[in-house]
């Protein structure tokens, strides 16, 4: 009986001591970072890997990440700078432009982390300061800086004041990028339409262009072969009047073997006006 007593007994004791053990010990993983609170008040940060000991059933244990995390919002409408030099001192509004961008960032102070923001609420103002970031420096600069001419150096001042403003939060902000930065859709329609038109006058003029070229070669053409063809009807007509002085001189040479052959061969008609004059036998044997 006593023996079965001291049997339950030692298994209460060895289960009590397993509860409090695995309530005192605990294990800080290398990409994790711990902070010990005792009744809602920090009293340790651990930032080392390893076994770690806290007050039982008072204290417990957050841990915090301790690797590069992502924030990313949606995309933003920003209205840029119009570039305008006269009122350099002024800001004008500009395009609106639709911007997609991250940030990269790390928690080193997991105190004050914990006190200002919380592991629950650092997504969503991160993201505030993330969007303002955005909107004040890209509203001072023109579409062709965000999209080519400092995109980088934009970028860079986006990090410098987000990690700025992120720093009473306990948050080292990394880098910060531009995924893409585009025109809002109804912008994009209206640039596609002013492009077509473009195109198509364009394509108007080199065809007005091309018809006048046509026009001119054709032109030329006609008037290069209506001279030829005049030059032939002169041709015939100076053999013929050769050939009528020919039979009026008693020559067997007769004005419609002359015609025909003419009509047979035009080009050696012509070239050969001149021959005719001092040996027609010569053609017509």
């Amino acid at each position: 009986m006593r023996l079965g007593l001291a049997s339950g007994a030692a298994a209460i004791l060895l289960l009590a001591a397993i509860i409090v053990g695995y309530s005192t010990f605990f294990t800080v993983y290398q990409t994790r970072q711990a902070l010990v609170v005792r009744l809602g008040q920090p009293v340790r940060v651990i930032t080392e890997p390893g076994l770690n000991a806290k007050i039982p059933f008072i204290d417990s244990v957050i841990y915090i990440d301790k690797r590069i995390l992502n924030i990313e919002t949606p995309a933003q409408e920003v209205i840029a700078s119009s570039g305008d030099r006269a009122n350099a001192g002024v800001a004008q509004a500009g395009e609106r432009l639709v911007v997609d961008a991250f940030a990269r960032y790390r928690i080193v102070d997991p105190l004050k982390f914990y006190q200002t923001v919380g592991p629950d609420g650092a997504s969503t103002q991160l993201a505030i300061l993330l969007n303002s970031a955005l909107r004040r420096v890209l509203g001072a600069a023109t579409l062709s800086d965000a999209v080519r001419n400092k995109r980088e150096e934009l970028m860079g001042q986006m990090r410098d004041q987000l990690d700025r403003d992120a720093q009473p939060f306990g948050i080292h902000v990394i880098d910060v990028r531009i995924r893409r930065v585009d025109l809002p859709e109804q912008n994009s329609q209206a640039v596609y339409q002013r492009m077509q038109t473009e195109r198509q006058r364009e394509a108007a003029e080199f065809r007005a262009q091309g018809g006048q070229k046509a026009q001119e070669i054709r032109s030329n053409a006609d008037s290069i072969v209506l001279a030829r063809v005049r030059c032939e009807i002169v041709a015939r007509e100076n053999v013929l009047v050769f050939a009528r002085r020919v039979t009026r001189r008693g020559q067997t040479t007769s004005e419609p073997r002359i015609a025909k052959w003419c009509d047979e061969n035009p080009r050696r008609c012509t070239s050969r006006l001149i021959e005719l004059r001092d040996a027609h036998d010569f053609i017509f044997r």
